[in-house]
């Protein structure tokens, strides 16, 4: 019986958790959102830089050596090459990507797409 009337009130205490939020804690996540909007309209960084783009100051710029990347990986991939081989041949000539890591297939995919 005890262990029941505990566990009742352990479910309570969490199914009730949310409602405990003050009101300024509850409003918090729409404030974030304002904020970031604001910082993108503006044109500032406010996350991860995308591939393709370098920061300078709060903006981001285009990094042409990064594009010009891009453009040659849809090039190739055009003329039917694999993910695969366009990775290899990237890492042969030294390519590295915005982390300074190897290619792989997935991230040529994502250069293309525009995921990086």
């Amino acid at each position: 019986m005890l262990r029941r009337v505990f566990l009742l009130v352990l479910v309570t205490c969490v199914l009730g958790a949310p409602a405990t939020l003050t009101r300024a804690e509850s409003a918090a996540p729409a404030l974030d959102i304002r904020r970031i909007q604001a910082i993108k309209e503006k044109g500032e960084v406010y996350g991860p830089i995308p591939y393709g783009w370098r920061k300078e100051g709060d903006k981001l710029v285009p990094n042409m050596y990064e594009r010009d990347l891009q453009s040659l990986a849809q090039k190739l991939r055009d003329e039917n090459h694999t993910w695969q081989w366009i990775a290899d041949e990237f890492n042969d000539l030294g390519h590295k990507t915005k982390n300074g890591g190897k290619w792989y297939p997935q991230t040529i995919k994502n250069l293309i797409r525009g995921a990086l």
